[in-house]
């Protein structure tokens, strides 16, 4: 079965919604909104035409995996895909997607215990995300 990151999205969304509504997981909220943007920004992205620096000529890339193995980013994939971001996305959805990285890096890492003011921000985020990259292509 061919992997697919509109599938992905919409499953971590549907996560994100169901742990919004207990207030004990608001850590995992944070959490599932992240990835949910994550692969509605892959979704957005891909396919890509880029000038490959390790090729030296115009390459398409089907996926993120294809664009991390033509150009030998086989680590550090999360700043890998942020400067992607950067790059092929309006300032107004690097931003959302790199508060979003931040605060699932502190979700995870550092504190799980949120307001439901920043869970709702990181659901906002992950809407406006969703909402980019359904104005882009067919979505779910």
């Amino acid at each position: 079965m061919e992997y697919n990151s509109i599938d992905h999205a919409v499953h971590n969304e549907s996560v994100c919604q169901d742990l919004a509504k207990n207030p004990d997981y608001k850590d995992w909220v944070i959490t599932t909104a992240f990835y949910s943007s994550l692969h509605y920004l892959r979704h957005a992205i891909f396919p890509l035409k880029f000038n490959s620096s390790k090729r030296g000529m115009k390459v398409t890339a089907t996926s993120f995996n294809t664009y991390c193995l033509i150009e030998g980013h086989e680590g550090k994939k999360h700043s890998v895909f942020k400067k992607l971001v950067d790059s092929e996305c309006p300032n107004e959805i690097g931003v959302a997607y790199h508060r979003l990285l931040d605060a699932s890096y502190t979700a995870r890492y550092n504190q799980y215990k949120f307001s439901d003011k920043i869970a709702n921000k990181a659901m906002g985020r992950l809407t406006a995300i969703k909402n980019y990259s359904s104005s882009l292509k067919k979505t779910a």
